[in-house]
């Protein structure tokens, strides 16, 4: 399972299933609705539509997807400001029809907000919580429109929550000590590669694969190529998900990313945040990836 936050075009999603925000009534809406179906072919998609007839709100239904890079479209009707409680409905209806076609990857747009009237910031915090238990892989697809303020981030229970200002954190210079040594001592002291490393990591703690994959927001397929290969090259991203899924310490982070030929940019803002919520202790990755997004800035995938 993982959830991946995009700004773009949901019409140019490649998933299993596309999901559209519809209108009760058999009738094209504004915004996503009329995009999508402009995008799959109007006149074939609106005779589908027709045949389903009136939905509740909250409630969804399944027509072919036409000529969109997916098999279905799911239709799901999302409320209006002031009766949020609804989209769990939508979220997990859609969930719940994609599990019974035995799909595996499912685009969402961000089901109330824009013309809706519910704000942005709490309606992707509200799906990220609903979808973060899911085995489906989740696209959340936002519109360039859609205007974000910048959130507060929560700290773990027990604490205060802080607010993030990742423009003032601070920058740190993290350096190794450095000595004479001869060549043939640099080759012999290579030690574990990335997989060794994170396997043992996982270990140590007492840790189930399913437990780390989960909580690092990566799929188990691209965990499985992981654990199969010792000389697996991760993307920096991926590290620094798996970081955090373990709840490594700023100098465990830096370890890590080193094995795998990365390390902290003094001069990117992403990194200056992943320092300031590990020192933080911040370490939940959907909570993370959403305050990220909320400042501009590129989730973790």
């Amino acid at each position: 399972m993982s959830i991946k936050i995009i700004r773009g075009d949901i019409t140019t999603a490649a998933a299993d299933v596309i999901v559209n925000s519809a209108n009760t009534d058999v009738a094209v809406g504004r915004g996503v609705d009329m995009h999508i179906y402009r995008a799959a072919g109007y006149d074939k998609l609106f005779a589908e539509r027709e045949k389903i007839g009136v939905l509740d709100y909250g409630q969804t239904a399944v027509t072919p997807a036409f000529k969109l890079n997916a098999r279905y479209i799911f239709h799901t009707v999302a409320p209006k400001a002031g009766n949020e409680e609804i989209l769990a409905l939508c979220y997990r209806g859609c969930l719940e029809l994609a599990d019974r076609l035995k799909l595996d990857s499912i685009a969402f747009p961000l089901l109330g907000a824009g013309s809706n009237g519910i704000d942005a910031n709490r309606t992707l915090e509200y799906a990220v919580d609903i979808l973060r238990d899911t085995d489906i892989e989740v696209q959340i697809y936002i519109s360039e429109r859609l205007v974000f303020e910048a959130g507060k981030i929560f700290a773990p229970a027990g604490r205060a929550p802080v607010m993030s200002s990742v423009s003032a954190l601070e920058e740190e210079c993290i350096c190794a000590p450095s000595a004479y040594r001869s060549l043939d001592n640099v080759i012999s002291e290579v030690s574990e590669t990335f997989q060794e490393t994170l396997l043992r990591m996982i270990d140590d703690r007492g840790l189930k694969d399913s437990e780390v994959y989960h909580r690092a927001n990566i799929s188990r397929k691209h965990f499985s190529k992981i654990r199969s290969s010792r000389d697996y090259h991760p993307g920096k991203k991926t590290v620094l998900s798996f970081a955090i899924a373990l709840e490594l310490s700023l100098d465990e982070t830096v370890d890590l990313l080193a094995r795998a030929g990365y390390a902290f940019s003094p001069s990117s803002r992403e990194d200056s945040a992943i320092r300031y919520f590990i020192q933080e202790g911040i370490y939940d990755i959907y909570d993370i990836n959403v305050a990220l997004f909320e400042h501009g800035l590129e989730p973790l995938i």
